[in-house]
């Protein structure tokens, strides 16, 4: 690139800078609205992308378990039929089942028309049976197929609760992201101005004969990396301010969630974090305000005394204990096979015409001599192993994101009070150079730059409250903790 292309690249993100830095004192001038925390999460909730998903996955979960409750209930069937032999002759048959118990059940047959069934014994073809079937030796692993239906059951459950909590949380985290993008954006408007002025009094303290080419060119340098500044942060801003839009639902105009973002809004966040929080650590018997690392009294790491609860709530845990006790009943299968099995059986049936009710009482012993049985053995004992590897992969793992997510409010909460105190410290320096302004030992200037590092600490502080919000968002969500948000 020539020195001239350079020269006017330079100008014209110099002069697109400017035009932004004018849009936003003009837009600080007039009336902003103001955007709640609050009412972002009321609106995601209502029209949000991701609400709408879990509201799917509820109704889901809900049709699911009305299934199972009809699946208790009797199931009819109804079967016609027509045959010419030679004369025509046609009917049907209502079937009517009910699976008490997994060994219980009770089948109801009404016959329709002429037609005589095959296969329905009595004078009418009318029957009403009651059978029962049970193994009776060895156990074919009943104890953990009820145990896996109750870790399904519980995996669905967490998997609607965590979904629910990364809605929340991916607002939140819009919202606050949007939030520090404009600030930075402000930030960097005023520190173009700031390097503007210095550039303009270098331009003429140059062509006075005071400075030299080199400090000339080290401020028009600072006024360029500071318009580069401020483009970059008008992009990012613009960016969150998508996302936060998409996160919470637009639609176009003329649909229940239509939505436009306003021009200029100061996003206020009106959550009571400290209810939120204190509500958190009181689950998990915490300090609020944990000491960070390197105090003289640190706090203890807790994970070790969570480890039952945050496996509980681990999705890839449980689902590693599903994998386990799938293997434990393959292999219950395998070895049963190589037994001889016995198998008890009754009925109790009777003409629905007749009324002449008949049973049968049997027992059976079966025994299969294929070789290959007792490899299924080795092959379900090997898949076994290595599912309850796994699981102790799956346990560490679990037990580390808890530490992990511990040591990040630890680690918020530390930085939150490094920013305070350098706020304390910025304030502190205002207060001098105002002094100095006073006196006439400083120019005017300084006033303008030490409020300005006084409003970036003040940023750095938002941004560091925000982190530890996020922090015990991102620990509750761990332990499967169900916080209301408000």
């Amino acid at each position: 690139m020539t020195a001239r292309r350079k020269g006017r690249t330079r100008h014209w993100a110099a002069l697109l800078a400017s035009l932004i830095c004018g849009f936003l004192i003009s837009a600080g001038a007039g009336a902003r609205t103001e955007v709640r925390l609050t009412e972002v999460l009321v609106r995601a909730e209502a029209c949000g992308p991701a609400f709408e998903s879990l509201a799917r996955a509820y109704d889901q979960q809900r049709l699911a378990d009305r299934k199972e409750l009809y699946d208790k209930l009797p199931s009819g069937r109804v079967t016609l039929a027509a045959r010419l032999d030679p004369a025509p002759r046609q009917g049907g048959r209502a079937t009517v089942g009910w699976q008490l118990t997994d060994d219980l059940s009770v089948d109801l047959n009404v016959p329709l028309g002429t037609l005589p069934i095959a296969g329905t014994p009595g004078a009418s073809g009318g029957s009403l049976s009651v059978s029962w079937s049970k193994r009776l030796w060895p156990d074919p692993g009943r104890a953990f197929r009820d145990e896996l239906q109750r870790v399904e059951e519980h995996i669905t459950a967490l998997e609607l609760r965590e979904q629910e909590a990364s809605a929340i949380t991916d607002v939140v985290a819009a919202f606050y992201a949007l939030r520090a993008a404009e600030a930075q954006l402000e930030l960097d408007a005023r520190q173009h101005d700031l390097a503007q002025g210095r550039a303009d009094y270098a331009l003429q303290r140059y062509e006075q004969g005071f400075i030299g080419l080199r400090d000339l060119q080290t401020e028009q340098s600072a006024l360029h990396q500071a318009a580069a500044a401020v483009e970059r942060s008008w992009r990012e801003a613009r960016q969150a301010r998508e996302r936060l839009v998409t996160v919470i639902g637009a639609a176009e105009s003329g649909s229940e969630c239509a939505y436009s973002w306003p021009g200029e809004a100061d996003l206020v966040d009106d959550v009571d974090w400290e209810a939120v929080i204190g509500e958190i650590a009181g689950l998990l018997e915490l300090p609020a305000f944990p000491q960070p690392a390197g105090a003289d009294e640190p706090e203890a790491e807790p994970a070790d005394a969570w480890e039952d609860l945050l496996l509980a709530h681990s999705i890839a845990y449980q689902r590693a204990r599903m994998a386990v006790l799938n293997a434990r009943i393959a292999l219950a299968a395998a070895e049963s096979a190589l037994l001889p099995a016995l198998n008890a059986e009754a009925v109790v049936q009777t003409d629905l015409e007749a009324f002449d009710p008949g049973w049968a009482v049997g027992v059976s012993v079966t025994w299969d001599f294929a070789a290959a049985r007792r490899l299924d053995v080795e092959s379900a004992r090997l898949e076994l192993e290595a599912a309850e590897s796994r699981l102790e992969q799956a346990r560490r793992t679990a037990v580390d994101a808890g530490r992990t997510a511990w040591r990040r409010v630890v680690d918020a909460t530390s930085a939150l009070s490094r920013t305070e105190e350098a706020l304390e410290e910025a304030r502190r320096t205002e207060e001098l150079a105002l002094r100095r302004i006073a006196a006439g030992l400083a120019p005017e200037a300084e006033r303008k730059e030490a409020r300005l590092v006084v409003d970036r600490r003040r940023a750095e502080v938002e941004a560091a409250r925000a982190e530890r919000h996020m922090a015990w968002l991102a620990l509750a969500q761990q332990f499967g903790i169900a916080i209301e948000v408000k």
